[in-house]
């Protein structure tokens, strides 16, 4: 199995001024270093939750039909395509009606997932590696959709990151993350 990112998403969900304003700095003389920490933190977060937060393309690459798919990240937004390589060598796209894709909704929404429709069977593809590719979007949207809590949570690790330029030595314990990052991104977390 094989998992890529094909679009990366249009924008941040928190801004270069909104990190900036967040870590009270005057002036934008750091804003280069604000835009990469905002990439990184957004990065970290997604990483940590398994989600995507803004609308993003990924492909799940598999070497034959299984039961199901489960798709890695979440929310699901939308299916964009499935192909497969079948006995013959030949690609082929799989009509939208001979699956069925269900996705949670709402802020707290696990992976989608895409079944057989009804009465239908997967077709035979050849089964060699990274035989059948599912092209798919996950993500809440605009930046603007993203829940506050992940927003909060991504300002957070920017400020550490920005303060912190390693590792933080608290007492006799190391942190690598802020207080209340893993509590404000918790409840995301995909299982």
């Amino acid at each position: 199995m094989t998992h890529m990112l094909i679009t990366a998403p249009a924008g941040e969900p928190v801004t270069v001024e909104e990190a900036r304003a967040h870590c009270r700095i005057d002036g934008n003389q750091d804003d280069e270093l604000l835009y990469m920490l905002t990439r990184t933190a957004r990065e970290y977060a997604e990483a940590y939750t398994g989600r995507s937060f803004v609308s993003t393309t990924w492909e799940l690459r598999v070497d034959q039909f299984p039961l199901y798919f489960q798709l890695p990240k979440a929310p699901l937004a939308s299916v964009t395509s499935i192909t497969y390589i079948d006995v013959q060598g030949a690609t082929q796209t799989l009509s939208a009606g001979l699956y069925q894709v269900v996705a949670d909704a709402g802020p707290f929404a696990q992976p989608g997932k895409i079944f057989q429709a009804y009465n239908a069977t997967w077709p035979s593809s050849r089964g060699h590696i990274d035989d059948v590719r599912i092209r798919y979007v996950a993500g809440y949207g605009a930046a603007t959709d993203v829940p506050m809590a992940i927003k909060a949570a991504i300002k957070l690790m920017i400020a550490h990151l920005y303060e912190n330029r390693e590792a933080t030595l608290t007492g006799t314990i190391v942190t690598e993350y802020p207080l209340g990052f893993a509590a404000l991104l918790s409840p995301f977390k995909v299982f």
